[in-house]
């Protein structure tokens, strides 16, 4: 992220609060064989030097396998993680996410998804990106 010009003070508060906002594929799977594939949205907003908010919605396909039945493949995830971004890029977070197909199905228990995370920047496990 480049620093915005000294005479462009508004737009440059903008700039360093929303460091970068884009799309966010992941894909999971669960103990008992539930993969869940989703794509969205997410904003990496930074709050001083280290805190970050990174509030993020997604659209997936989750299919059931052993595990909880959430009435439809396709579910909504929306939610919020907040955490400490360390001087060398890693980051340590907990997030707290709900997930519901928004009654499009026969049933709709939605499920809320309470999770610690830890980022590593591939720049510091590979050494291949600068």
């Amino acid at each position: 992220m480049s620093t915005p010009p000294a005479s462009s003070a508004s737009s440059g508060a903008l700039t360093n609060l929303c460091g970068s906002c884009g799309p966010s594929p992941v894909l999971k799977s669960r103990p008992r064989a539930q993969p869940y594939l989703y794509g969205g949205l997410l904003a990496d907003i930074m709050v001083g030097r280290h805190v970050y908010v990174m509030p993020n919605t997604a659209l997936g396909y989750y299919q059931r396998g052993g595990g909880r039945d959430l009435g439809y493949p396709l579910e909504f995830r929306s939610g919020l993680e907040i955490g400490w971004r360390f001087d060398g890029g890693m980051r340590a977070g907990v997030a707290m996410h709900h997930l519901s197909n928004a009654n499009i199905g026969d049933r709709n228990p939605g499920v809320e998804e309470l999770s610690l995370n830890l980022s590593i920047p591939l720049a510091s496990v590979t050494g291949l990106v600068k």
